[in-house]
């Protein structure tokens, strides 16, 4: 059976099979009028955008000279996102016509909208305390407001009145990570065995929840500390009394194998309940949307091969605007729509018969922050490449590094980050120039671990962990530090601290606090007895061949505080 024809959908199949329900066309269509609404602003403007439309798709091809004109496309025209992630907040279940449930192309319904009334905070699944910002709060919204207007009158945060309307709050932050103070350390959560080493943190798009994966298939929810918020931060109380009603996990989400990625929604907000969700991807399984509110499940996407058989997507992320959840496959990617879970998908091939393109699985995706349809794909057989979730096809691909394990673009999308596993080095290429290596950052990372870094909003500060347990931090402004020499520059830290005794894996600057959460842990195997510790005098032909591991192993969450 042919993959693309029985289990994937173009505009004609769409046509001709069974018609698409009236909710996802109502849907589509207020959408479609909302984007419209706000991105053209007078009848001369939408004609030129429908042109450079036409002009995008007409003028894609796969090779390496046709990528600069999605980068010219949003520099001439300054395309905007922030509305279309305020606006389009299509959580799955929601349309505007109030019918519940959505159904799928065999008319069986999929799921409920469960979501239709706010959530009953019934006590269950939830340990966060009233005091604390985030999910499973309902006074949250007004906490907000208030830290709001505080931190106005206090000049640290600069709103426009389109923030102001929406209820956005963004902090100018000033970070410094010389010795930075340790706020929380969370190691009671993951302290069942020996072996739950966390899988990175990730915070939520409003800064206020701390997502986490570990190796016992659970991910847990933190709230983001009030005190913190209002920086009120170092206090005596804080660490004598008031910090330990913080150490346990608001929500937790129980998954049924082990964990492969897992994001945000990008229009998520802890005060709009309907937007608080993630995505999650494990072994053997769909991928899961799951309610962060309330740890409930609330839909499934299920990818299925060739021969009918339902395979697990390797990484899985959101688009801009979170209409799109794309998935990572072996020599392919799958795209859903977020608002019709099931089995209808659209397949990107990264390789084509006869045709070179990016062989193994794809590991990692970055969507680019300006041009919403464009995101890049990284590849463990050590390849990156840009495609367009319209063209379905590559526009550049960079090959000859190790396998890629997590990508970054700077906030304004000119620079790409790339990090490898077992490699020293973070690859940095300028997208206005992206066959040439712009630069190189050093770190340590000596196993086939995901070792995240992030960037600042700000497109100021860049940081990673380490498997030797530190932190490394380089201020993407100042380049006065030490360089390694060489045709290629490769710029050392400018400040590290140690942060774990064992690898830092995982690590998170919060976008609108001065907050930055690392987590650590790592699979630690069984050591060879050598010949000088067993005894020769013993009797016992049964001595180990090997011992556990003597390295330190710390599996836990931390928060530090980088406010100065």
């Amino acid at each position: 059976m042919d993959e693309d024809k029985s289990l994937t959908r173009d505009e004609d199949s769409q046509e001709s099979d069974s018609p698409i329900p009236q909710q996802c066309m109502e849907l589509f269509e207020v959408l479609h009028a909302k984007n419209k609404q706000d991105h053209m602003k007078d009848d001369n403007k939408s004609q030129n955008h429908q042109d450079d439309k036409n002009k995008m798709q007409s003028n894609s091809a796969a090779n390496t000279k046709d990528w600069s004109f999605y980068l010219n496309y949003a520099a001439d025209h300054e395309y905007d996102c922030t509305n279309t992630l305020t606006s389009a907040v299509c959580k799955v279940g929601h349309n505007p016509t109030g019918e519940i449930g959505v159904e799928d192309m065999s008319h069986e319904t999929i799921y409920e909208d469960h979501l239709s009334s706010e959530p009953e905070d019934n006590g269950e699944n939830r340990t966060g305390t009233s005091s604390s910002l985030g999910v499973g709060n309902n006074d949250s919204q007004t906490e907000i407001e208030k830290i709001e207007v505080d931190s106005e009158a206090n000049g640290t945060m600069d709103l426009c009145e389109d923030q102001k309307n929406e209820g956005a709050y963004y902090h100018s932050l000033d970070l410094s990570f010389e010795s930075p103070p340790m706020v929380l350390d969370y190691k009671k959560e993951f302290s069942s065995c020996k072996s739950n080493f966390t899988k990175g943190c990730k915070w939520s798009p409003d800064g206020l929840c701390l997502l986490v994966a570990s190796n016992d298939k659970k991910l847990r929810i933190f709230n983001l500390p009030a005190p913190l918020l209002q920086n009120n931060f170092p206090s005596e109380a804080w660490f004598t009394s008031e910090a330990e009603q913080y150490e346990h996990a608001a929500v937790t989400v129980q998954e049924r194998e082990l964990v492969y990625d897992y994001t945000w929604y990008p229009s998520m907000r802890s005060d709009n309940p309907r937007s608080c969700c993630f995505a999650v991807t494990c072994r053997d399984h769909p991928v899961h949307l799951w309610d962060a509110w309330n740890g409930e499940m609330i839909a499934s996407y299920s990818s299925y091969d060739h021969l009918d058989q339902m395979v697990a997507a390797k990484s899985t992320a959101f688009n801009l605007d979170g209409t799109l959840l794309v998935c990572g496959f072996n020599k392919c990617m799958r795209i859903f729509h977020t608002c019709r879970p099931g089995r209808i998908f659209d397949t990107i091939r990264t390789v084509k018969k006869g045709e070179t393109g990016q062989q193994g699985i794809i590991s990692c995706m970055a969507f680019h922050p300006l041009i919403p349809s464009v995101f890049m794909a990284g590849s463990y057989l050590g390849s990156i490449a840009l495609y367009n979730t319209g063209e379905k096809k590559a526009v550049l691909f960079i090959s000859g590094m190790e396998g890629v394990t997590h990508l970054q673009f700077s906030a304004d999308g000119n620079k790409l980050f790339t990090g490898m596993r077992t490699s020293d080095e973070i690859l940095c290429y300028d997208m206005r120039n992206p066959t040439e290596l712009y630069c190189r950052y050093r770190r340590e990372v000596t196993t086939h671990q995901r070792i995240y870094f992030d960037v600042d909003p700000q497109n100021k500060y860049l940081v990673t962990g380490n498997t030797n347990g530190q932190v490394s931090a380089w201020n993407l402004l100042d380049y006065d530090g030490d360089q390694v020499e060489g045709p290629i520059p490769t710029l050392k830290p400018s400040s590290t601290f140690l942060a774990h005794k064992d690898s830092t894996n995982g690590i998170s600057l919060n976008p609108h606090y001065p907050v930055m959460a690392t987590s650590s842990g790592q699979r630690h195997f069984p050591e060879l007895v050598s010949v000088s510790d067993i005894d020769s005098d013993s009797e016992d032909d049964s001595q180990p061949l090997f011992r556990p591991s003597r390295s330190p192993q710390e599996n836990t969450v931390k928060l530090w505080w980088l406010g100065r």
